[in-house]
């Protein structure tokens, strides 16, 4: 027998905190966002905010201020998921938005864009998963400075030239399971 001074600490769950830091892979897990991948650009620990960085979802058939009463067709009330783009300046004029400039972010419905395009918003942690966050490589491409420096083809090596000068390109062996590995 258990007793009784001990049961409570027997069935005390303790979810252990996981500490975000800047760089980060999260999962949304709710709204328009949901499921979209996004990096920690900040981590606020006295408000518990955090402040991240993901591709917006900007609906770019719906018609902004004085567009929207030159609009003549019947507007859907279905609501569509709009497809991830980068913020780009020109496509929010054509529709009528209105984008002002915060020093070198911009400002549109309210939200913050980097010169990039990425939208830079601040979430409670308990609107994204940060555990077992695993990003696709298609998912990191979009995130890098440089996209076309990623390929999503194989190739017959492997570059390590980032991790030292002495690996710089080492060409990838095949193994047969009757040949012994040899290094």
């Amino acid at each position: 027998m258990v007793p009784i001074k001990e049961m409570t600490d027997v069935m005390r769950v303790v979810k252990e905190k996981v500490r975000l830091k800047e760089g980060t892979w999260v999962r949304m897990k709710r709204g328009v966002y949901k499921d979209d991948l996004a990096q920690v650009d900040f981590v606020d620990p006295s408000e518990s905010k955090v402040r991240l960085k993901l591709i917006p979802r900007i609906d770019l058939l719906r018609k902004r201020g004085v567009m929207r009463n030159q609009n003549t067709q019947q507007q859907q009330n279905r609501w569509r998921r709009p497809a991830p783009k980068l913020f780009n300046e020109e496509s929010i004029r054509e529709i009528g938005g209105e984008v002002s400039t915060q020093g070198s972010f911009k400002i549109f419905e309210g939200n913050e864009y980097n010169p990039r395009g990425f939208l830079i918003k601040t979430f409670y942690p308990s609107a994204f998963i940060s555990e077992g966050v695993k990003p696709t490589l298609a998912e990191l491409s979009k995130f890098e400075d440089h996209p076309e420096a990623i390929s999503t083809d194989c190739k017959p090596f492997i570059t390590l030239s980032c991790c030292s000068p002495l690996f710089a390109v080492l060409p990838m062996r095949t193994v047969n399971s009757s040949s012994p590995l040899k290094v």
